[in-house]
């Protein structure tokens, strides 16, 4: 038997709210207002998000890419939970009671590498056109980064989302986009023989876990890795109860920095002359 969780109607469905714009709410607001037709309950035990003052809906967008966009502004990672409903947190910082030590507690423990999406190196620019060409690339390139791991050259070049920011921000974005490439490039697949870890609580998503698995170099008895849980599968057949999680750096969902800048109405000079009511002498 298969399943999935009451959030894949979130997942698979067009979002919907009466005349498609949300004012004045948090990330929490807005997810909840999308989650409301589905009868998805969503929490957020810490930060709920920055205030958006405005937000419109995109006819065909589903309500988790909304739901996931909203949440970049607020550094905020959104998953379900074990009861099907939606949660929104921030990068886990818990440490689990115990991980996954080779020869104890793992069954089957299988690393997967790619490097498809990772580059040598990055830049971050101002703006998708070149129009400051003439003054050289300090004009338009704001920020690059390297990625050591990558031994021949693989070119990135990425767009600000928030070119306002300056070059900090800039240098932040760049290192970001390098830093979760390389760690998504690394999964770590384990079955262990029970649901929950030496506390008694239940493997969960977003919760780190030391791992000590010598033999596909990650970590060791006296160096442990500390990676992140990103999926769990609880299992139960004629085989006995287990519990599949796919684990990976924690770098690979660091948050992307974003900055929202104001947008102010366009308010002509002189209402009274436009289309239509032009003033004649």
């Amino acid at each position: 038997m298969v399943g999935r969780s009451n959030c894949a109607d979130l997942v698979d469905c067009s979002a919907e709210w009466p005349g498609g714009q949300i004012s004045g709410a948090d990330a929490l607001g807005i997810a909840q207002k999308l989650a409301q037709p589905y009868g998805i309950t969503v929490s957020a035990p810490g930060s709920k998000g920055v205030q958006v003052a405005q937000f419109n809906l995109m006819i065909g967008e589903t309500a988790f890419e909304i739901i996931e966009r909203v949440c970049r502004y607020g550094a905020l990672l959104a998953y379900d939970q074990p009861d099907g409903n939606l949660l929104l947190a921030q990068a886990a910082k818990v440490v689990a009671a115990s991980g996954f030590t080779e020869g104890e507690n793992v069954q089957f423990a299988s690393m997967s590498f790619s490097s498809d999406q990772r580059f040598s190196d990055y830049q971050c620019f101002m703006q998708s056109m070149d129009v400051l060409g003439d003054i050289g690339e300090g004009g338009n390139l704001l920020a690059t980064a390297k990625d050591p791991g990558m031994l021949r050259h693989r070119l990135r070049m990425i767009i600000s989302e928030s070119p306002g920011g300056g070059l900090d921000f800039a240098q932040k974005r760049v290192t970001w986009e390098a830093n979760r490439r390389i760690g998504r490039s690394a999964q770590l697949h384990v079955v262990t023989d029970g649901w929950r870890d030496g506390a008694g609580a239940l493997w969960t998503p977003n919760t780190l876990v030391p791992l000590s698995l010598p033999t596909l170099k990650c970590g060791s008895e006296d160096e442990k890795a500390v990676w992140l849980i990103t999926e769990v599968a609880y299992r139960r057949d004629n085989a006995g109860t287990k519990c599949g999680l796919t684990v990976m750096r924690p770098e690979a969902f660091l948050p992307l920095p974003i900055i929202q800048l104001p947008t102010f109405a366009d308010i002509p000079v002189n209402p009274g002359i436009g289309w239509g009511n032009e003033v004649r002498n």
